[in-house]
């Protein structure tokens, strides 16, 4: 039997999906561990409000992270500050040429990556919260005293503000309330609590065209957006949601929406939430405090990792040299954790890159995994009665540290009896004696467990006779 994919959303049996699928990651092979977080920087003295990784035109790495006290750059070793003042709101970044700006609601900093400076971006912008590139120009909003308001900068000038000049301009949107996000690329998504609307490039005397192009939908959350290729990601009021081209797909829909919003409220999820998208697992990954929400594009499946984390972003990362490495690990090479091919170390890689609590940046790149759980529904292997299991076999290529857990009932109203199951044989049985009409399996891959994949698992049962 396949393992299928997460529905919490659903009951507890009568499906083919999974029941709980967490510290596991979706893969064309089923389902793969999650390694242990690794702390690869040193720990933030600040507050961390937003960060990313950017690479200049030369090929310059930089790990920039805004604070509740200003800019800083991580230099190898520890944060070196770029731009000091207090701020209350989250940051935003985005790239134009050599420029990294960010925003968070005062006056935008500028960071020249060749450059290694950072000062007040030039001209007169907005003190907006979002920020986004469309083409040439930098798209911001968010302003306080202009919630509805989109601005953006003049054409392949990402310091030039005046309205009028080299097609810097403005757009008031007619309807549906303040800005809630941007999305940038070919062309600009505006988004509204229930709306989105789409700004074309046009040139003048409009310069951009806005369409409204979707009634009903919009985004709750500006922390909740992610962009991969033409597909944009976010957060409404009816769930996950994924826009490409004009179309929206409810990619969380009877499968995680009822869950995650039964267990946060719409605040704390405009407030908490963070996302980035980890390209070499082909993830987009919403953080909220200690639980991440991992959505697999290609497969179209969920899982969830829970740890001592409260935020994400993406990025290439920083290139480390080994006597930088070394001093980041001063107790020796022998405990850098992981293996130095790990795309954390290799310099222009892309990772995902997550936030602990205790104010440091990593990786999941641990050498061991995560504790992962794996339970299914209630199932009903003979169809109309009794059984009696003898074992579990599963597909899967770790062969120790593996235990499974199975709950009998005989009406689904009943309470569950447990059995608990021996370690893999030779033979790939876990031998556990259970029975019911109704078995539920629960699958637990250790923290020492060495395994890259789970797929498929059956009962080796006998029919069991007369009523117990």
């Amino acid at each position: 039997m396949k393992l299928g994919p997460w529905l919490p959303d659903q009951p507890p049996h009568g499906h083919d999906g999974l029941v709980v699928a967490r510290n596991v990651f979706a893969t064309p092979m089923g389902y793969g561990p999650v390694k242990a977080y690794s702390a690869v920087t040193a720990a933030l003295a600040n507050t961390y409000q937003g960060g990313r990784v950017f690479i200049g035109i030369d090929g310059t790495v930089a790990l920039l992270v805004g604070t509740n006290a200003g800019l800083y750059r991580y230099n190898g070793t520890g944060w070196d500050a770029e731009h000091a003042d207090t701020y209350t709101n989250s940051w935003q970044f985005a790239q134009f040429g050599d420029l990294v700006i960010g925003t968070q609601g005062a006056e935008p900093i500028k960071y020249d990556i060749s450059a290694s400076t950072a000062g007040l971006l030039g001209g007169t912008p907005p003190n907006g919260k979002f920020i986004t590139t469309v083409k040439d120009f930098v798209v911001i909003a968010g302003v306080d005293s202009a919630n509805s308001t989109v601005y953006w900068s003049a054409i392949n000038n990402a310091e030039g503000w005046t309205v009028g000049t080299d097609q810097s301009d403005f757009q008031i949107i007619p309807d549906g309330g303040e800005v809630t996000g941007l999305a940038g690329g070919e062309y600009m998504l505006v988004f509204q609590r229930e709306q989105i609307w789409r700004g074309q490039y046009v040139g003048t005397p409009l310069i951009y065209q806005f369409d409204k192009i979707s009634q009903g939908v919009g985004c709750i959350a500006p922390k909740s957006i992610a962009q991969v290729g033409r597909t944009v990601y976010f957060i409404s009021q009816r769930g996950f949601m994924a826009f490409t081209d004009g179309e929206i797909q409810m990619i969380g829909a009877n499968k995680v929406d009822a869950t995650f919003f039964g267990q946060y409220s719409t605040a704390d999820i405009e407030s908490q939430v963070s996302v980035a998208v980890d390209p070499i697992r082909k993830l987009v990954i919403w953080a909220m405090p200690r639980r991440l929400w991992c959505y697999n594009w290609e497969l179209d499946r969920w899982t969830d990792v829970e740890g001592d984390f409260f935020a994400v972003s993406t990025g290439a990362d920083q290139s480390y040299t080994f006597e930088q490495i070394a001093a980041l690990y001063p107790d020796g090479m022998e405990t850098v954790p992981g293996s130095f091919d790990d795309p954390i170390w290799q310099g222009g890689n892309p990772f995902l890159m997550i936030v602990a609590n205790d104010g440091t940046l990593g990786s999941f790149g641990a050498s061991t995994n995560l504790q992962a759980n794996i339970e299914l529904p209630f199932l009903e292997p003979a169809k109309g009665r009794d059984i009696r299991v003898r074992a579990i076999r599963l597909d899967t290529d770790a062969v120790a540290n593996v235990r499974v857990e199975l709950e009998g009932r005989r009406r689904l109203g009943d309470a569950s009896t447990e059995f608990l199951g021996s370690s893999i044989r030779l033979n790939g049985d876990m031998p556990v004696r259970a029975s019911g009409r109704y078995i539920k399996p629960r699958l637990i891959f250790d923290e020492s467990a060495d395994w890259d994949y789970v797929d498929n698992f059956d009962f080796v049962q006998a029919a069991q006779g007369g009523r117990w």
